[in-house]
């Protein structure tokens, strides 16, 4: 069943949500004049994100990373004045692939917060409309007297209850009345 086949005839407050959180929470009527422009501002900001997600890619792309090369070079001598300065040379090369590496680690992390931010907002902007989505499973809440409805989807949202939702929406009413 879809959500706006379940929403249809659906009495009471309904919370709306997919993979956490709930991105609607309202009556039938709240649904109609609201989940279009939700799904358009969930478009909107994911959009931003695509671009500021595309924009950290390139700067790593451009940015590269250094060659790290270390050559260790094994001297068939033993005696304690060459080794000296051999040893010290390889401390210094141990302490330069320390530093490469935790420039490594630090790059992995931004590359892969990146490709996650990008993978993510590009499901959002590709997803399925709110309103074609399949409803996984419906449940009464425990805090509120209201019925929760799991959608497809790997959207997280940020409400939780009506009060939070309504306060929202109340702050929000120009950028809704936009559409």
């Amino acid at each position: 069943m879809t959500l706006d086949e379940y929403m249809k005839n659906k009495e009471g407050v309904v919370a709306i949500g997919a993979a956490s959180g709930y991105f609607f929470i309202g009556t039938r009527d709240e649904y109609e004049e609201d989940i279009d422009k939700i799904q358009k501002r969930a478009i909107a900001s994911a959009k931003e994100v695509l671009y500021d997600a595309n924009a950290r890619i390139r700067a790593l792309r451009e940015g590269g990373f250094d060659p790290v090369e270390v050559s260790i070079y094994i001297p068939e001598t033993t005696d304690p004045e060459i080794m000296r300065g051999v040893l010290a040379g390889w401390k210094a090369d141990a302490d330069k692939l320390e530093r490469s590496a935790r420039l490594l680690y630090k790059f992995i992390d931004k590359y892969e917060s990146a490709i996650k931010s990008k993978a993510r907002a590009e499901s959002i902007i590709n997803a399925i409309p709110y309103r074609e989505r399949q409803i996984k499973e419906t449940y009464p809440s425990i805090t509120e007297d209201k019925t929760n409805v799991i959608v497809e989807g790997e959207e997280s949202a940020r409400f939780w209850d009506k009060e939070e939702f309504d306060n929202d929406r109340a702050k929000n009413t120009k950028h809704y009345a936009q559409g």
